[in-house]
């Protein structure tokens, strides 16, 4: 070695490693409003506070695109790609808002079809809670079922009226919150109102919302974001000299004041006890009245009255059967669409309503010797709450004697079941507050007893119902699918039958509804839903011991397969 050498002066110089950019990075997850099945968006990253921005303030305003496919699990959504702003972050999470949509570039190049008049509208609209909004539709002209001729052509003439339909329909439909244009958008309920109401000018066909974005958003607060997101925010307490001030009250009925109390009860009360089932019982008290007096008011003060001949017609239609009709019904081969949603049972009749399903009839999950199960003492089972809600008590019970002659007597029979045709839906859930309904509704029942406390037996890890129980459950089934053929309905509202109280395993009565729809109801319906909302925790440990996961997710994971 030389004298003097430093081994530093030789040493080769090594590239300087470069740290991974995204190990700095700060990660957040991005949440969809509760609207949606799957409100987790993904996750996004940030660079960390530092310098004159922090995390939250880069993330303000953020945009996200997602697909209707993706958000509600359903791949036949795909061709929808809804657009999301953040507009609030907390944590690690950001909550976001809707801010757009559109179609596909292939979703829109597959409508274009050759001799056929493409028509086109915009219109910018302004929501009720301020949003300003500009709506693009787009529909085609469609051929007569026995046409000859090659074209399908409109006039001009024809295509200003059915643009101005278009425009009127976008407008009337979206004098609601944002929040309920989005569910429009979902439901794809405008395209087919356009559709309908531009028949008789034009056939149209493949009418599609084709484009929808914010122009304008109001101030918004993080505690409306929050609520958006199905957080319940407190409100702030007042302060300095209470003033006492009369109400200003529209209707008779202050679902808010009802409401807040509901509440509050709820909190300081256990499962059956406290002021929970004196609350209810005046809710019944009040429908029977409006029912018993053929009209009610709603909440904005307006006298609705019912049809007296209607109302006594559905009594005298109402129907037992003692097992399932022998009644031969032509299989019109639809493509059942069964879907499992953790919803009331009433408001997902009213979804079916307004998606085109004229006349969804609801299974009622009877008591099989008391019509109406425990309604006059406040109980909170599916039977009461609709007693609440409707005028099915006078298909059931008829009180008043609007019928002299009754076709039946409880109780249901084994393997029966009671249909009730054009029942009244005019309050709102109980969620809500049990509000009077601006628009009523009217939906059918076919009320059904399952089998209260029936034996069980363990088999591969889950409950199952003995082979007697199993039987007879099959048959009760098959009575509730088959008497709505009969009537003309093309579309169910089902739910976890039996599965509270009555103490039926879950995971088997999802296994049963799916094995006998997929054998012997295959192709009869055009949509079934099963509305099904889990009780509380302490509930479920009361009730559910055969039930350890709940009754949606049961059914929710057997009509996935």
């Amino acid at each position: 070695m030389t004298i003097g050498k430093s081994n530093r002066q030789f040493r080769k110089k090594g590239r300087k490693q470069k740290a991974d950019p995204f190990l700095k990075k700060v990660w957040y997850d991005v949440k969809a409003p509760n609207i949606f099945r799957e409100t987790q968006i993904g996750k996004t990253c940030v660079n960390p506070t530092g310098g004159g921005k922090t995390s939250e303030q880069q993330l303000d305003k953020r945009m996200f695109e997602v697909s209707l496919g993706d958000l509600n699990k359903d791949e036949r959504k795909s061709y929808m790609q809804f657009k999301f702003r953040v507009e609030h972050v907390s944590g690690t999470n950001c909550f976001t808002n809707f801010y757009g949509m559109r179609l596909t570039n292939d979703k829109v190049q597959s409508l274009v079809v050759k001799y056929h008049t493409l028509i086109e509208a915009v219109v910018n609209v302004k929501t009720t809670d301020g949003y300003t909004v500009r709506i693009f539709c787009i529909g085609f002209t469609k051929k007569d079922r026995n046409q000859v001729k090659k074209t399908c052509y409109a006039q001009s003439s024809q295509v200003r009226e059915i643009r101005r339909r278009m425009v009127n329909i976008m407008i009337k439909e979206s004098n609601c919150t944002l929040k309920e244009l989005t569910l429009k958008l979902i439901s794809e309920s405008v395209p087919k109102e356009i559709t309908k109401q531009c028949q008789s000018v034009f056939p149209l066909q493949n009418v599609y919302l084709r484009k929808m974005k914010v122009l304008k958003t109001p101030k918004v607060d993080v505690d409306t974001i929050l609520k958006l997101h199905g957080f319940e925010t407190k409100k702030k307490k007042e302060t300095g000299k209470k003033v006492n001030r009369k109400k200003k009250k529209r209707g008779e009925y202050d679902h808010e004041e009802w409401l807040e109390d509901f509440k509050m009860a709820l909190k300081n009360s256990t499962w059956m006890g406290g002021a929970l089932p004196s609350m209810r019982r005046n809710i019944q008290k009040q429908t029977i009245k409006c029912v018993n007096a053929f009209k009610y008011v709603s909440q904005e003060g307006l006298t609705i009255s019912f049809d007296r001949e209607k109302v006594i017609k559905s009594i005298q239609n109402t129907r037992m059967f003692q097992k399932m009709p022998e009644d031969v019904v032509e299989n019109p081969n639809h493509t059942t669409e069964v879907t499992v949603l953790n919803r009331d049972c009433l408001l997902a009749a009213e979804d079916l309503i307004n998606e085109g399903f004229e006349r969804p009839c609801v299974l009622n999950m009877a008591n099989p010797y008391h019509p109406g199960g425990g309604y006059e003492g406040g109980a909170g089972a599916q039977e009461e709450n609709v007693f609440r809600r409707t005028n099915y008590i006078q298909s059931l019970i008829d009180k008043e004697n609007l019928v002299t002659e009754k076709a039946f007597s409880y109780p249901i029979p084994l393997l029966g079941a009671i249909y009730s045709p054009e029942v009244i839906v005019f309050r709102g859930a109980e969620e809500q507050g049990y509000p009077y309904l601006e628009k009523p509704f009217v939906v059918s029942f076919i009320a059904s007893a399952a089998i209260p406390r029936p034996r069980v037996k363990m088999a591969d890890e889950s409950w199952e119902l003995e082979e007697e129980e199993y039987k007879i459950t099959k048959k009760k089934i098959r009575t509730m699918l088959k008497v709505p053929l009969i009537y003309g309905h093309d579309s169910l509202v089902l739910s976890a039958y039996g599965c509270g109280a009555f103490g039926n395993p879950a995971s088997h009565m999802a296994k049963i509804f799916h094995e006998i729809l997929d054998e012997e109801f295959k192709g009869y319906y055009k949509k079934i839903v099963f509305a099904i909302i889990d009780g509380k925790k302490g509930q479920l440990e009361k009730h559910g011991s055969v039930n350890p996961k709940g009754n949606f997710l049961p059914f929710f994971e057997e009509f996935k397969k």
